[in-house]
């Protein structure tokens, strides 16, 4: 028992870390990165975002010309397309 939980408890971060990129992914847009984030951090390739109000973060891709967010960027309109 107290091996299977060791191997839960260690296969936790990989599966946050793999739904992470999974939502980066699926919402990849070529959007600017909007009002309301600030560069947190930066290398020769990407710089991350973070909006401080909604917890919501942001990465451009500098070789790509591409900022992934992690909620999608046009979700007042889906929500007042659903109502």
């Amino acid at each position: 028992m107290k091996v299977q939980q060791q191997a839960l408890i260690r296969s936790i971060p990989a599966a946050v870390l793999t739904s992470l990129c999974l939502i980066l992914l699926v919402s990849a847009a070529v959007y600017a990165v909007p009002d309301g984030f600030d560069l947190v951090s930066e290398n020769e390739y990407l710089e991350l975002y973070f909006n401080s109000q909604t917890t919501e973060i942001a990465v451009y891709d500098k070789l790509n010309d591409k900022t992934w967010f992690s909620n999608p960027q046009d979700r007042a309109k889906a929500r007042a397309a659903v109502r």
